[in-house]
């Protein structure tokens, strides 16, 4: 068998060249991404899951790549902040953390 016909690792066998892993629109991502943490498939997250999940991977709240979101998503949060003020019913909506995001 010729070396010529097998696509070397990291390539796609269809096309040969490597594959696109950005190749979804920012929206698709950012969707993708929220339906993940979407654990009630109710359209909303606990911003506390979302704080969770992103410890569990190695990131902080203060990590410089998350900036500009995790401003977004705690202006939102402090603009539609219940009454009470309970951690636990900070919900995200779907549309405010793609936007975030």
């Amino acid at each position: 068998m010729s070396s010529e016909n097998v696509p070397s690792s990291g390539q796609s066998p269809a096309s040969g060249t490597a594959p696109d892993y950005g190749e979804l629109e920012p929206d698709q991502r950012e969707e993708r991404l929220f339906r993940s943490l979407d654990f009630d498939n109710d359209a909303t997250i606990l911003s506390r899951d979302f704080e969770r999940v992103l410890a569990e991977v190695g990131l902080a709240r203060d990590d410089a790549r998350l900036r500009e979101s995790i401003f977004a998503l705690d202006a939102f949060l402090a603009a539609n902040r219940p009454p009470e003020d309970e951690d636990e019913t900070r919900m995200i909506p779907r549309e405010a953390f793609c936007d975030a995001v």
